[in-house]
């Protein structure tokens, strides 16, 4: 195996392994979704993994669950906020910069408090962008990935470990 591959692979693991600590499962009557920790005591999610009501469980990294309150949901850009009573768990830090096309890009999520992850390439890379539900997105970049359906609500995460945004599988429809 030639070394440059395998030096890669090692890179992929650590950047899961740095980041898993800001990544949590979320659990709301039986739909499964993945969300980070975007400042102290609150998740961000993907809308769309969800259930329309009941309890949201986060379960954080090591396999500990809590009770998670949503504090709000956006239908229209797919993201929904939760309030949990963790101020422990490690923000992950999100950067402005955007990808461009052939980019390569780590999906990291988690399921039942263990990280996930999924290698590929930036598709699309474009400015603002109004959803199908009318709302308004600061960026647009579309993976070409296989994303695991427990994953979406993850971290995107480029070449250099940085977090750009949240996984989802794009707009559709419930």
């Amino acid at each position: 195996m030639s070394r440059t591959i395998q030096d890669l692979s090692t890179a992929l693991e650590g950047t899961v392994a740095r980041l898993a600590p800001s990544v949590v499962s979320v659990i709301s009557h039986r739909m499964q979704a993945s969300g980070f920790v975007w400042r102290a005591g609150l998740v961000v999610t993907s809308d769309e993994g969800l259930a329309e009501e009941g309890e949201v469980r986060v379960t954080m990294p090591g396999g500990e669950s809590a009770l998670a309150h949503v504090v709000g949901r956006d239908p229209s850009t797919a993201i929904a906020l939760l309030r949990i009573d963790r101020p422990e768990l490690q923000p992950a830090a999100l950067i402005t910069t955007m990808p461009s096309p052939g980019a390569l890009i780590l999906a990291v999520g988690a399921e039942g408090g263990a990280p996930t992850a999924a290698l590929g390439v930036v598709s699309v890379s474009a400015g603002a962008w109004q959803s199908m539900r009318g709302g308004e997105i600061d960026a647009r970049i579309e993976l070409d990935t296989r994303l695991r359906a427990t994953a979406e609500g993850g971290l995107a995460v480029n070449a250099a470990g940085e977090a750009v945004g949240m996984a989802v599988f794009g707009p559709r429809r419930r």
